[in-house]
């Protein structure tokens, strides 16, 4: 803007400070630091060769703080705020200090909101960070004094955030990609399968689903497909497969009641329904569809089990494009279908919420910055239904895409044996919805649980 203002990055570096100075190149600068905040040794030593600096301190009286500095503003002069040192997670918009933002926001000066976004700090690791820019740069809109408040700053700042994220090539992908590029990358992590105590490595799960995913283009033309299965690898691969294949997977939710289920089904417009035998046994009153369009995965794969030894082998020597060229994975991406989860139905008929390749390859992204774990060294537990957003995301996409190993289990509810796999594979990411987390805290060891280091829900 033209007039003079108070500018207020919500986080700055120092290779990024010059550029904000060239942003208002021929005009009066007067930097603004609060007092007790620890900068970086070389921006504190270009301030004090500057010789055009100012200090406040969050106690002040921020009206007449204001005032004084209000002068600096005459004829289109700038005032730049510069956050201290912060520690923080990832990808954090503002790292400025709740009370020192009301601080600055209550001087009665005009604000201008500047994002400052880091692409490669929310890089997946299947993403090259060389391509990425190291640092981008965002100007919001000018805050008049009577707009000027920390919500405001804070909403216009996630504004220009959003939009930043939204310019990711990433997004504009295939999750099929993601998921195939993910598996190579991650080839020696492992499913270990709690309901059998079996272990299975990435190789062997992409080379069984994408056999899997041709044998069921063969199955049906239909661009969505059923899936009735519990967390687990049976599950992993029918998932992988069906994404693999170009078609939308349907997980249903088997706890439901069976109008709702009925509901679903019906409005999903299914020909096919990937299960297992042992499942459908001991779910014996769900209302399962006609065993002429059931899938029995446990029937399926042994017969193809030729083929998948020779995609394990070829999985790990050919690129991804190449596969992906193979099997045709990654024609639908972005704004296409990607998977479709279903309400409760607990107000009415369960409602069909269609994701796209951008939601889930957004949320997997956002997720991954929240953790910031290290691929390659960390286990999560996956034993939320993966008929849920929060399931599929953290159980399915999450650690196949990040290189996570995964430990599954059908029932979150048995909290004694979910513990003693914590115990057993050294689990350190737990992830439960309240209700789960009770039956920990009840009959489950603290030792147990030594292996955690984080828990989400």
């Amino acid at each position: 803007p033209p007039t003079g203002c108070l500018v207020i990055p919500g986080r700055i570096g120092t290779h990024e400070l010059p550029q904000i100075e060239k942003l208002f190149a021929g005009r009066r600068i007067t930097w603004l630091i609060e007092e007790k905040s620890k900068l970086d040794p070389t921006t504190q030593a270009n301030l004090e060769r500057s010789g055009a600096a100012a200090a406040f301190a969050d106690d002040d009286d921020a009206h007449a703080m204001g005032q004084e500095l209000s002068g600096a503003l005459e004829n289109g002069g700038i005032i730049i705020y510069i956050p201290g040192r912060a520690v923080s997670r990832k990808a954090i918009p503002c790292t400025i200090p709740g009370k020192t933002l009301k601080t600055l926001c209550s001087f009665g000066l005009p604000v201008l909101p500047v994002m400052i976004d880091y692409p490669r700090d929310a890089a997946l690791s299947i993403e090259r960070t060389s391509s990425m820019p190291q640092a981008v740069i965002g100007i919001g809109t000018l805050l008049s004094p009577k707009e000027a408040s920390p919500a405001t700053y804070r909403e216009r700042l996630l504004e220009l955030v959003e939009e930043s994220f939204s310019r990711r090539p990433l997004l504009k992908s295939s999750l099929g990609v993601a998921l195939l590029q993910g598996l190579k990358k991650h080839s020696r992590n492992k499913v270990h399968d709690g309901s059998d105590d079996s272990s299975i490595g990435f190789d062997r799960i992409l080379g069984a689903a994408l056999v899997f995913s041709k044998y069921l283009k063969e199955s049906t033309d239909n661009p969505r497909i059923g899936i009735i299965l519990p967390p687990g690898k049976a599950g992993l691969i029918a998932n992988l497969a069906a994404v693999f294949a170009g078609k939308t997977p349907v997980n249903f939710n088997f706890t439901a009641g069976h109008e709702a289920v009925r509901s679903a089904m019906r409005q999903a417009k299914l020909d096919r329904y990937i299960t297992a035998d042992p499942f459908v046994r001991k779910l014996a009153s769900f209302p399962w569809p006609p065993n002429r369009d059931m899938i029995f995965i446990e029937r399926a794969l042994p017969a193809l089990k030729k083929k998948v030894i020779t995609w394990t082998i070829l999985g790990k020597l050919l690129p991804s494009s190449v596969i992906a060229t193979l099997f045709g994975i990654g024609k639908k991406r972005g704004n296409d279908e990607c998977i479709l989860l279903f309400t409760s139905g607990s107000s009415g008929e369960p409602k069909g919420v269609p994701l796209t390749h951008r939601n889930v390859l957004g949320n997997v992204c956002q997720f991954g910055t929240r953790l910031d774990l290290v691929p390659g060294s960390s286990a999560i537990l996956g034993s939320l239904p993966l008929f849920h957003s929060f399931g599929c995301t953290v159980t399915l996409w999450y650690p196949v895409i990040e290189g996570l190993d995964l430990v599954t289990y059908p029932n979150p509810l048995e909290t004694k044996r979910l513990a003693e796999l914590i115990s057993q594979k050294g689990v350190n990411v737990l992830l439960a919805t309240p209700t789960f987390l009770r039956g920990y805290m009840k009959r489950v060891e603290p030792e147990q649980l030594r292996s955690l280091q984080l828990v989400v829900t």
